[in-house]
């Protein structure tokens, strides 16, 4: 495995994991800010591609909220999601951490 899919699948599992402890939904800006402050540098780009591969194996939905400056896209936390988020295996996600 290459650092640049351990660095994916960490992205993955830690946005699974600030939905759950939130109320299920975070906005691109807030997720951007929790990766960074967990060590993670990341941009708007990396934040949306992360959101649009959970969204393509069901864990999450996106919502794309039009602004004047463009759109902000919301992330919403899926019972699958939710799963993996408590430890449940799935390809292409690292583990959550033990706590």
């Amino acid at each position: 495995m290459s650092l640049a899919e351990v660095i994916q699948e960490d992205r993955r599992i830690y946005v699974l994991l600030c939905l759950k402890e939130s109320s299920g939904q975070l906005n691109e800006a807030v997720l951007r800010k929790l990766l960074v402050k967990i060590g993670h540098q990341v941009d708007e780009t990396d934040v949306r591609g992360v959101l649009q591969w959970l969204a393509d194996a069901a864990l999450i939905r996106t919502e794309k909220l039009p602004m004047d400056s463009g759109e902000v896209w919301v992330a919403h936390l899926l019972s699958a999601g939710e799963a993996v988020a408590d430890g449940k295996p799935h390809p292409g996600i690292a583990r959550p951490p033990l706590r």
